[in-house]
């Protein structure tokens, strides 16, 4: 009957979840068949053995704790009957006796850990607040700024030419933050040409750079934007804009009509743009490059940087160190006067003294490693603690021959070949490495390059070449 049938369903107990299996649906059937008083006579049976169980349990951990609070206490006894101490502490001050004699004994690491400020202090990416040696030049670049946040000539373009590593783009940056510094507002943007796809992709990068658009727009799109931003009076009131485009004789290669350059000089004319333009370039006959109708519109503002000399990077050396003596004075002198003889290059000279000091570095580190090893041995053997170290021990620097084995890993035919590539032929060559590494063969296809390309580019938030057309053009020039 139903009724019957209500009952036994009363009987079975359906909880979820239970200390061993949390989660798992669990039927009680243990007390199926019984009238109601029998079964709530049975539960309380049950509950009443399991804290009977759980007071046993109790009990048996209690005593467990005891036995193991008896051995310690024997065991510290023990301690102090053989060292006089005072059971863990005396083995605390023993530990602590233990690490100062090992961190008197391994001299080497404190002292080397100046290579890594010096490697870090010389770094590309560690701009300094005040850059030397380029006081003149930075002066006109602030002079050329100042004109363009009052608006005080309309046209205002600056072309800066010189050799690579010559302290362009850090004397630009460096104003840039003096001005901010200043409190003087204004729109800095830096473009640089070998992350453009095409000339035309300038536009997106300035329309995004001014828009602050996270979506993405086409060139189309934003040519119209730019062009209403530039040429309406209803302008007037915002920030002037100061662009700088890097690598300026690769935007100008890129087209043959240049007329992506002609709009940029055409609208730094016009009284409502309040637009700036600083071209930055390692060649120097800009005239012979740009078209007619261009030169004349972008005027005769000139700004060229001489190569470093010998006593300028040697200033620049010891500007980037401070006071850390990492350096052997006389090695500083011989990577100056290298460079200098070369091409006068302050980031090949900084790239250099990194690598000398990562050779410094891994010879005395593996130097103090053998020393550490057979004092030790020497311990062992002997029982004798090693003797002090000299009180005149002089600390360990870079010298003139780490200097040298640099200079013969960047004098290597392989070294000068990558150095000189683009930034796109060298994450090219980076992607046919990763290729043959996770591949393990030395053929691949264009596809596979393409997309691993594509991926890096996006890692390092940079433009990829989209054509396919232009990865084989570079592919052959690497070859």
């Amino acid at each position: 009957s139903s009724s019957d049938e209500n009952n036994d369903d009363s009987d079975v107990d359906i909880s979820y979840g239970s200390d061993d299996n949390e989660g798992d649906l669990v039927l009680d059937l243990s007390n199926v068949g019984y009238d109601d008083d029998e079964a709530e006579r049975r539960r309380k049976d049950a509950v009443d053995d399991d804290d009977d169980d759980e007071v046993i349990e109790e009990d048996e951990d209690n005593e467990v704790d005891k036995a193991k609070m008896h051995n310690i206490k024997n065991n510290d006894n023990d301690d102090a009957s053989i060292g006089g101490g005072g059971g863990v502490e005396a083995e605390l001050d023993d530990d602590h006796d233990t690490n100062e004699e090992e961190e008197d004994n391994n001299t080497g690491p404190a002292r080397l850990s100046v290579f890594e400020q010096a490697r870090q202090s010389l770094s590309l990416g560690c701009v300094p607040t005040v850059l030397p040696e380029r006081e003149g030049e930075r002066d006109q670049i602030l002079k050329f700024m100042s004109q363009c946040i009052r608006a005080e000539s309309p046209g205002s373009s600056l072309y800066i030419a010189g050799l690579p590593g010559t302290g362009k783009t850090a004397s630009v940056k460096s104003c840039f933050s003096e001005l901010k510094a200043k409190g003087e507002k204004f729109y800095p943007i830096i473009i640089n040409s070998m992350d453009l796809s095409s000339d035309v992709h300038l536009y997106v990068k300035l329309c995004v750079a001014l828009t602050s658009q996270k979506k993405k727009i086409t060139k189309e799109v934003a040519f119209r934007t730019l062009k209403k931003k530039f040429t309406s009076k209803a302008n007037l009131k915002r920030l002037p804009i100061i662009l700088v485009i890097d690598e300026f004789d690769v935007l100008v290669s890129m087209s043959r009509k240049q007329k992506v350059i002609y709009n940029l000089a055409e609208w730094t004319c016009l009284p409502t743009s309040k637009l700036g333009l600083i071209m930055i370039a390692n060649t120097m006959n800009l005239q012979e490059l740009l078209l007619s109708r261009i030169s004349s519109r972008l005027g005769h503002g000139r700004l060229f940087f001489k190569p470093y000399t010998r006593t300028q990077i040697e200033n620049i050396i010891r500007q980037r160190l401070k006071n850390l003596k990492a350096f052997d004075e006389d090695a500083v002198r011989y990577c100056a006067a290298k460079v200098s003889v070369v091409s006068g290059d302050a980031r090949r000279a900084l790239e250099m003294c990194m690598k000398a000091a990562t050779i410094a570095n891994s010879e005395y580190t593996l130097s103090g490693e053998n020393n550490n090893n057979e004092n030790n041995d020497n311990n062992n053997n002997n029982n004798k603690q090693p003797p002090p170290p000299l009180p005149h021990q002089p600390c360990p620097v870079v010298m003139i021959e780490h200097v040298d084995r640099a200079l013969e890993l960047f004098s290597s035919t392989r070294s000068r070949a990558i150095y000189h590539l683009s930034y796109h032929e060298q994450l090219i060559l980076c992607t046919l490495i990763i290729d043959k590494e996770r591949t393990g063969n030395l053929e691949t296809s264009l596809g596979n390059i393409t997309s691993r390309y594509t991926s890096l580019c996006a890692h390092h938030d940079v433009s990829p070449s989209a054509r396919r057309e232009v990865i084989t053009e570079l592919l052959l020039r690497m070859n």
